[in-house]
């Protein structure tokens, strides 16, 4: 997904309750901590339980932080595994090596087939220098390249997210669940520990110092022996959730997601959390009030940024009156 927005709220956990929830964040508060006592019918891992899959999540990094232990049970993880007490890989370095998750996780499950696992890797974090442990593993696949050292470090620490999605997509195949298997990647924030711009312009295609482009990230979806495509479609992570349930034939009701379907026929649209928006028609700055045409020649009525504004107010207000009045509950319950 090659149009594909990753808008920044309160950091990582706001970036997992936008993938995990296809809702927006209320904002000020951890959105997912908040959820952890809400009813969440939608979640891919309560849709797949459902199914009978096996649902675990793992992360590489501390098992209290953000409250995880609290909030990712409820997302229909049957276990949340993470922490130097309850996952077996090398916690005296910084960050952990993503590597390692997979290949002391995988025969958790790789038997068990189905199985719904989350995984949320931690070796792309920053500060990205020499200090880094990923990066210093790494170095030497990068240390010839034409890019600063904060740049190189970057990619070498993403070596080590690359080798893990090799030892996955290996093992899946060894085990013949390949063609049964799909991998869903996102991000969860544009690499801020690069805080100057201008350091990801060394290599990105776009600006990345305009503040759209910034949050212009990757969205991947792969299932071995499907023919490749890219799909140019605006969308952001909000789309994630509504889009997999739709792929994978599982039931829900698109009026009760702020998200929508990548796919599916109707108007994208792009929400950050300073209320600046993002349509195929063009791209709008609240602070200044200003609209910005994707094509000089087209005429955009003031009636349709109006209407915009509208919308994102009423998403990000249903969105939060969701999570506080736990809506699903009330709803389904």
């Amino acid at each position: 997904f090659t149009n594909f927005y990753t808008p920044i709220f309160l950091s990582t956990i706001d970036g997992e309750y936008m993938t995990k929830t296809g809702l927006l964040p209320k904002q000020g508060v951890w959105s997912l901590y908040r959820s952890r006592d809400n009813y969440l019918p939608f979640t891919m891992g309560h849709q797949l339980k459902e199914q009978d899959y096996l649902t675990t999540a793992y992360h590489n990094g501390q098992y209290t932080y953000y409250n995880r232990h609290l909030s990712h049970p409820n997302l229909g993880y049957e276990e949340y595994i993470a922490g130097s007490s309850r996952l077996d890989i090398d916690y005296s370095i910084w960050p952990q090596s993503d590597l390692e998750m997979i290949d002391v996780t995988v025969p958790d499950f790789i038997e068990k087939s189905p199985f719904a696992i989350y995984y949320l890797t931690i070796s792309g974090h920053l500060e990205y220098n020499r200090y880094n442990q990923m990066a210093l593993r790494n170095w030497h696949y990068v240390e010839d390249l034409p890019y600063s050292t904060p740049i190189k470090c970057f990619l070498a620490q993403h070596v080590e997210f690359d080798k893990a999605l090799e030892s996955l997509v290996a093992q899946l195949e060894e085990e013949g669940l390949a063609e049964e298997t799909v991998i869903a990647i996102s991000s969860d924030h544009w690499p801020y520990g690069l805080r100057d711009a201008n350091y990801l312009n060394e290599r990105s295609d776009i600006d990345r110092t305009d503040f759209f482009n910034r949050d212009r990230l990757p969205f991947i979806i792969w299932h071995e022996g499907i023919e490749a495509q890219e799909i140019d479609k605006l969308s952001s992570t909000i789309d994630i959730l509504p889009t997999l349930l739709n792929l994978f034939g599982l039931e829900y009701d698109s009026r009760l997601m702020i998200g929508q379907d990548i796919f599916a026929d109707t108007d994208p649209m792009v929400i950050f959390s300073n209320r600046n928006w993002l349509t195929e028609k063009g791209k709008y700055y609240k602070s200044q009030e200003e609209f910005i045409p994707h094509n000089d020649e087209e005429n955009i009525s003031d009636k349709y940024v109006e209407s915009i504004n509208q919308e994102v107010y009423n998403r990000f207000r249903i969105s939060r009156l969701m999570l506080d009045k736990n809506y699903y509950y009330h709803l389904f319950k």
